[in-house]
Order: structure tokens, then C-alpha cells, then sequence
């Protein structure tokens, strides 16, 4: 028995240690009893650092959410587990490393139960995901900007300007020669093709920043992914620039 045990012992220290993520364990009386070399590349803190200790991530590595909220008492993930709230999480929160440092991580947690159906213990894998949401802030400056740029030549449209530059003097004569147009609807065919494009151009980015998931693409843009695909179709968006 003792030599199965150390064998297995050791095929999980070489498990972890060639593992590609950060993994770590956390027991019933919340601390830590695994710290992965992946994990202590990612937070600059050494195992001895971490294991045996109370997990209290908030205060160790000033964990927060997207609303700057610390990941501490209810908000905690692994607390939310062992309480056996939840038999899995995920959670993208920014920590602060060993030397000061602020990096965005992704974390999934699962419960791991014993024969009697009682959380024993929560399995974290965590992931930097510094880049990610480095280029999902661009985006959404990006789609801000061009938001209140369509904003204002809608409003310049509204109030008869006809110097959108966006379309060519021949389109706007045609428009203006239609004479069952309302203003708005000469409005709206002088700001068709640029919406479209500022549209293209978005949802182009979007994919690009999801690495070509659908799903995550339209939570970045706010539509859903129903109203993604009709978009795509309709601006001839081919689905071989992007996955499920």
C-alpha cells in the first residue's frame, strides 16, 4: 500500500509540475494544501508561501473583480463551495503579485466531494488572462469612440448638415432627388453604409479579441449571439474567421 502511495504521490507532483495553468487545493478548514509551479510563476508567491495557510486571497494578493470589489466573505468563490453553494465558479478577477504587481487572472473552481456527498475539498485553475482583458478594454474604447461618433452625425443629420463626408455628393443628390423622402429616411440613407461599416468594423474586432468565439464576441459587443449571426450574415461576415 505504502508503495502505491508513493507512487501515486509522485506521478501527482509530476502532473502539476508539467501542468500549462496554475492549479491549487484548498481543504475544508480553507487552506491551501497544493500550489502549483504555474500558480507561483503567476503570483510571484512560492509555495512555502502559500500552503498550510488560511486561504484569504484579499488580503494576500488583494484580489477584485471587474467592479473593483474584493473577492473576500460572500464574494469569495472558494467560500461559496466549501459552503456548498455551488459545485463549480468561474471568476476573472485582478490580483496583486509578490513584487507589487497588478495582473488579470481568469479562475475556475469545482468542488471535489467525499464518499459522504460533503465538499472535502475546492480545485482551482487559474490563468493569466492579462492580455485578454488588455485588448477587450481597447475594444470597448474603441466601440465607445465609434459610438459617439455615429451619435454625433445622426444629430448632424438631424439638423439638416450635408456635409457628411462619408458619402459621395452624387448620393446625396440622388436622395434629395427622391421626393417621397422624408428627412429622416434621406438621413438615414446618407448614414447607412457608414453605419454598416463602423458595424463590420466592430464586430470584426470583437471576434478578433475572443479569439474568434462567437459566444464571447457578442457578450463584448452586448447583443446576443442570435442577433450576432443575422449581423454576420448580413454584412457577408463568413464564419470561417471564428468558432463557437
Amino acid at each position: 500500500m505504502s508503495m502505491n502511495l508513493a507512487t501515486l504521490d509522485i506521478s501527482l507532483s509530476r502532473l502539476l509540475g508539467n501542468a500549462l495553468d496554475g492549479i491549487f487545493v484548498i481543504d475544508q478548514n480553507r487552506r491551501y494544501v497544493v500550489f502549483n509551479e504555474v500558480c507561483e510563476r503567476i503570483t510571484g508567491y512560492n509555495a512555502l508561501d502559500i500552503v498550510g495557510r488560511e486561504c484569504r486571497c484579499a488580503d494576500v494578493m488583494a484580489c477584485s473583480d471587474d467592479y473593483g470589489r474584493p473577492l473576500s466573505g460572500f464574494l469569495c468563490p472558494a467560500r461559496m463551495l466549501l459552503d456548498g453553494g455551488l459545485e463549480s465558479a468561474r471568476q476573472r478577477m485582478k490580483i496583486r503579485r509578490k513584487d507589487e504587481t497588478d495582473l488579470w487572472v481568469e479562475t475556475v473552481y469545482t468542488a471535489v466531494r467525499d464518499s459522504a456527498g460533503r465538499v472535502e475539498f475546492v480545485l482551482g485553475i487559474i490563468r493569466d488572462v492579462d492580455e485578454a482583458k488588455a485588448r477587450e478594454d481597447d475594444l470597448r474604447a474603441e466601440m465607445s469612440q465609434l459610438r459617439e461618433r455615429v451619435r454625433s452625425l445622426c444629430k448632424a443629420q438631424e439638423n439638416g448638415d450635408q456635409s457628411d463626408g462619408e458619402m459621395s455628393e452624387a448620393s446625396a443628390s440622388a436622395a434629395h432627388s427622391r421626393q417621397d423622402l422624408t428627412p429622416e429616411e434621406v438621413a438615414a440613407l446618407r448614414l447607412t453604409p457608414y453605419l454598416e461599416r463602423v458595424e463590420r468594423q466592430a464586430i470584426l474586432r470583437a471576434l478578433e479579441s475572443a479569439g474568434g468565439q462567437r459566444s464571447r464576441a457578442a457578450q463584448l459587443l452586448g447583443i446576443s449571439r442570435s442577433r450576432l449571426y443575422r449581423r454576420m450574415d448580413a454584412l457577408k461576415i463568413g464564419p470561417g474567421c471564428c468558432r463557437e
